[in-house]
């Protein structure tokens, strides 16, 4: 019996899935009904779609190759994380674009 309970806590352990910020925003804002897709480019990350309406180049305020909203960490043990010093600009930026789809 030993051995079946050490069984199932390993297979338990490998398939837990660590949530890290930018999975909790992303998740949070389909809670409400907002789509977004993501793009990467090691150390950035772009948000590239909201609700299938890509952003474009004129709104890249903070970047030459997309609307970076995140960086990947790049300290040993240092996971993604959002660029919160700009979550102003990215809220004005996905209400501006999530009922866009609806008028093209």
């Amino acid at each position: 019996m030993d051995l079946k309970n050490k069984e199932s806590n390993t297979t338990t352990k490998h398939t837990e899935v660590k949530m890290n910020e930018i999975t909790v925003f992303v998740e949070r804002l389909k809670k409400i009904g907002i789509q977004i897709e993501l793009a990467s480019n090691v150390p950035w990350i772009y948000l590239d779609k909201v609700n299938g309406v890509r952003i474009k180049p004129e709104d890249w305020y903070n970047a030459n190759h997309g609307y970076c909203i995140a960086y990947h960490g790049v300290k040993a043990g240092e996971g993604p994380h959002l660029n919160w010093n700009s979550m102003d600009v990215t809220f004005k930026l996905i209400r501006k674009y999530k009922n866009l789809n609806n008028h093209l």
